[in-house]
């Protein structure tokens, strides 16, 4: 039988993280982070950061599909600028944001804009300071 600990044996964090994002990325977070990497792997910078968040709030399959569902209360859909945050905390070289092609034309609700969400995304993440932000769809 595999658990977290298994399947997550080759991190360097080996806790599993399962309370909130906000909880979890405090000072005290980055601290240990930068000082683990900095034992580990002897360098005091981060040349990538990746992620993407959950992509079911803008996947065109499944129930969230549908624009009855306020996009904008489901808290998933927010994971991005905790992803900025962790970002502006790193300060890595550069950095990538992956997701679903839904996201380019996903609304927050049913009489919002084609296309807001992902306008939202990437507002927050040009309000990084020393990023050139660009996007590309790929198949």
């Amino acid at each position: 039988m595999i658990n977290r600990e298994e399947e997550y044996s080759h991190l360097l964090d080996k806790r599993f993280h399962s309370q909130d994002i906000k909880e979890c990325i405090n000072e005290s977070f980055f601290k240990t982070l930068k000082k683990d990497i900095k034992d580990k792997f002897g360098v005091s910078n981060v040349d990538l950061i990746c992620g993407g968040p959950p992509c079911q709030g803008y996947s065109g399959i499944g129930h969230r599909r549908s624009y009855a569902v306020n996009k904008k209360q489901l808290p998933s859909n927010h994971l991005y600028e905790d992803m900025a945050y962790f970002i502006y905390k790193m300060q890595p070289k550069i950095f990538l944001f992956e997701n679903v092609r839904g996201l380019l034309n996903a609304r927050w609700t049913t009489k919002g804009k084609k296309g807001e969400i992902f306008e939202d995304v990437k507002n927050t993440f040009k309000a990084l300071d020393n990023y050139s932000i660009k996007h590309t769809l790929v198949y």
